[in-house]
C-alpha cells in the first residue's frame, strides 16, 4: 500500500493561500486517478470547514472527525469570520483520503498544551487489498518555535500518541503525519525541532517496533534552504514521517510535492511550506 503524508499549510495567515489550495486539490486529484498514485493520503492543516469540500471528493473514501463547535474559540470568532467569507474555524486540521473503504474512524485529542488548534490523532481502519484491514493513524503534534521549543508538550503528545495507538487492536498499524520532531539537522541550518530527549528516544518509546523506510532517513521536509515558504528561523528540519508498525515494513521512502508553481511574487514556489513524504508499506 502506497501512502503520502503532507502538511498543506492551509492556515488563515498562510501566504498565497487562495492560489495554492486549488492547485493542491488538482495534484491530489491526479494521484487519485493514477493507478500508481498513493492509495492513502494523510493531510494536516486542513483547517477550514468551508474549504474541506474542495478536498473530500478527490478520493472515494474519506476519514475525518472535526468538531468545530467543541473549540471555544470558534464560538466567538467562527460566526464573524463566516459572515465575512473568511475561514478561521480551527479544530484538528486532519483529513485522510483513501482509495479503499474506511471501516471505522476514531479520533484522539491530545490533552497537553493550550493551542487553539486541537492537536489530535485520527485513526482510520482501511480495508486494503494488499494488507487486509489496517489501522492508519494521521497525526499533527505540537510545534517547536525559535522562541520556545515546547519540548514538554511535544513529549506529552508523543506519550499520548503511543497510548492511543496501543488501543487500536485487531489489525496492523501505520502511523504518519507531521510530528514536529526532527533528528539532528543534515543541512546547513540548525534543526530547531531537534531535541535529543525526543529523537529518537521519545518517538521510539511512543511507537515501539515501528520504523520508517530506510531511504527516508536523511530527507528534509521543512527546509528553508530548499523551500522559500519555510521559516528560515526554524532551519532545515525533517518533521514528517510514515512509520510501519510490527509485522509491516516501509520501503521506497521519498520526499514528494516539491514541484514549483507560479504563486505570489518572485520565482515559482512549492505548494506548501512542508514537502510531503511518500512510502510503500508491505508485510514483512
Amino acid at each position: 500500500m502506497k501512502l503520502l503524508t503532507w502538511n498543506i499549510w492551509d492556515i488563515p495567515t498562510a501566504r498565497a493561500r487562495e492560489q495554492r489550495l486549488p492547485r493542491i486539490a488538482a495534484a491530489l486529484g491526479r494521484f487519485a486517478a493514477d493507478p500508481d498514485g498513493p492509495d492513502v493520503v494523510l493531510l494536516q492543516e486542513v483547517w477550514s470547514a468551508r474549504r474541506r469540500p474542495l478536498l473530500r471528493p478527490l478520493y472515494p473514501h474519506v476519514a475525518e472527525a472535526e468538531a468545530y463547535w467543541r473549540n471555544p474559540m470558534n464560538w466567538i470568532a467562527g460566526p464573524v469570520e463566516w459572515a465575512r467569507g473568511r475561514y478561521l474555524t480551527i479544530d484538528s486540521g486532519l483529513m485522510t483520503l483513501s482509495k479503499h473503504p474506511v471501516r471505522e474512524v476514531r479520533r484522539y485529542r491530545y490533552r497537553a498544551g493550550r493551542s487553539p488548534a486541537k492537536r489530535s490523532a485520527l485513526a482510520a481502519l482501511i480495508e486494503s487489498p494488499d494488507l487486509g484491514p489496517v489501522w492508519v493513524v494521521n497525526t499533527h503534534l505540537c510545534a517547536a518555535y525559535p522562541s520556545t521549543t515546547n519540548t514538554p508538550t511535544r513529549a506529552a503528545h508523543l506519550k499520548e500518541l503511543g497510548e492511543f495507538v496501543a488501543t487500536l487492536q485487531g489489525a496492523p498499524l501505520i502511523v504518519g503525519g507531521d510530528f514536529n520532531v526532527a533528528p539532528p539537522s543534515t543541512g546547513p541550518l540548525p534543526a530547531w525541532s531537534h531535541d535529543p530527549s525526543l529523537w529518537p528516544g521519545g518517538v521510539a518509546a511512543a511507537l515501539p517496533g515501528f520504523a520508517e523506510a530506510p531511504e527516508a532517513a536523511d530527507h528534509l521536509t521543512f527546509t528553508a534552504t530548499h523551500n522559500p515558504w519555510a521559516d528560515p528561523r526554524e532551519g532545515d528540519n525533517k518533521l514528517d514521517y510514515i512509520f510501519a508498525g510490527p509485522g509491516l515494513a516501509a520501503s521506497d521512502g521519498r520526499v514528494a510535492m516539491t514541484d514549483r508553481h507560479p504563486l505570489g511574487w518572485g520565482r515559482p514556489k512549492p505548494l506548501s511550506d512542508h514537502f510531503g513524504v511518500m512510502a510503500t508499506v508491505h508485510p514483512v
